[in-house]
């Protein structure tokens, strides 16, 4: 009672969608796995539209190429994600790694499908950027990273990097 559609790609580049006018089966659970960039037009690695999602009519596509999780998104009836890193592995793929859980249950109007999101990662990796332009105390430069790190949520569990930009006087203290 399922179909499965999918592709990837192995070149360096791959410029259209493979979605392009095409339709989902009817009758069964349709299910979607494909390396792309959603809504990416400019992208050369597979850059496929909402549109062409929703004219496919799946009920979930789990999507693939950015290596962060996303969350879940409707587009038209059908449920989409990006499943990231079961780990992620640098401050270029922030957030914490995991997997997406699925349960699709028959419905009268087709599929109704359950997603949530199971973590999996023992570290959460965030970036920010903070504009000390103009500040020679350490005492304030200190409090404005602090308080960076209540913004962010940062604990124990969060590596955190925090780049420091803008222009100090000469001879400034970093804290």
């Amino acid at each position: 009672g399922a179909a499965v559609y999918g592709w990837a790609f192995t070149g360096a580049e791959h410029r259209f969608s493979p979605l392009a006018k095409k339709k989902v089966s009817p009758g069964f659970l349709n299910l979607l796995c494909g390396h792309c960039a959603l809504d990416r037009q400019e992208s050369v690695h597979c850059p496929v539209t909402s549109r062409d999602l929703e004219l496919f009519g799946a009920d979930y596509a789990g999507l693939s190429h950015y290596h962060v999780s996303g969350g879940f998104r409707n587009v038209g009836r059908t449920v989409c994600a990006y499943s990231g890193c079961l780990e992620n592995r640098s401050y270029e793929e922030p957030g914490v790694g995991g997997a997406n859980l699925i349960i699709a249950t028959a419905a009268q109007q087709g599929w109704q499908i359950f997603a949530r999101r199971l973590v999996f990662g023992k570290y959460r990796y965030a970036w920010e950027r903070l504009d000390v332009t103009g500040m020679k105390d350490p005492v304030e430069m200190e409090e404005k990273v602090r308080a960076l790190i209540r913004r962010v949520g940062a604990d124990e569990r969060t590596l955190l990097r925090v780049d420091l930009v803008g222009e100090v006087p000469p001879g400034t203290r970093l804290p």
